[in-house]
């Protein structure tokens, strides 16, 4: 929790300062996990968290959907993902299931933004992603897979036009390996090039899914060659 304290500190600080404040939150049903969970031989199957599941895997029958008439989806789904070149189907344990405390801001955090708004007085604009179970949707920006019949998967070209009429932007949160990781990398690749100095990334104020310390540092690496300002937040 040093990261989420540090953040609530931070938020706390630039709440004399800041002229917009935005909060993406992902939202998750049990009911409607990944597409793939799965069935494996003549067994119904589940595959444990942090299973990574290979479009050749679905290919081949080793994984399948429950419901048979998701078999091409799942397909085109698996084959997308891989080509991004970024990764491959990953099932993650269940989080931000809606109606749990995982869903919501953490309280200190939620804590201070309201403090900001209240001193501002100034609404806080919250951000839902992940509503569309059929596509994992790691950026706050858009989802990894496009789907043609929800806008909610699409880049959310409203949130960046706000972002860019602050003058300085504070990007911290979890996972610094993952969601905080594609969100600034759209954002980056939307993003004005003469305008990357007013973007800040709190290092202290993000962390890596444990396993994917390696993807969280890359991640930083790139946004340093990128000319972004990637400090700590006593350093803002």
């Amino acid at each position: 929790m040093v990261q989420l304290s540090s953040l609530a500190v931070v938020m706390c600080f630039l709440a004399t300062m800041a002229t917009t404040t935005s909060a993406a939150t992902t939202i998750r049903s049990v009911a409607t996990a990944d597409p793939v969970d799965c069935r494996v031989g003549e067994f119904c199957v589940s595959p444990d968290p942090f299973t990574a599941i290979t479009h050749q895997d679905v290919v081949n029958g080793l994984w399948k959907p429950r419901d048979e008439t998701l078999k091409d989806y799942v397909l085109a789904y698996t084959s997308a993902l891989e080509s991004s070149k970024k990764f491959v189907l990953n099932i993650w344990p269940e989080h931000c299931i809606i109606g749990t405390p995982g869903h919501n801001i953490v309280s200190n955090v939620h804590a201070a933004a309201l403090e900001w708004a209240k001193k501002k007085k100034m609404g806080i604009q919250y951000v839902l992603k992940g509503t569309n179970s059929f596509t994992e949707h790691y950026s706050a920006l858009r989802a990894e897979y496009k789907l043609s019949y929800d806008p909610a998967t699409k880049l959310n070209q409203e949130l960046i036009d706000n972002l860019a009429k602050a003058s300085k932007v504070a990007i911290v949160g979890e996972a610094l390996s993952h969601c905080v990781n594609y969100s600034v990398r759209d954002l980056v690749a939307n993003w004005p090039a003469s305008r990357r100095k007013d973007l800040y990334v709190f290092t202290d104020c993000s962390s890596a899914v444990t396993g994917f310390e390696s993807v969280g540092e890359e991640f930083v690496a790139d946004m340093k060659t990128a000319g972004l300002n990637v400090i700590k937040s006593t350093e803002f």
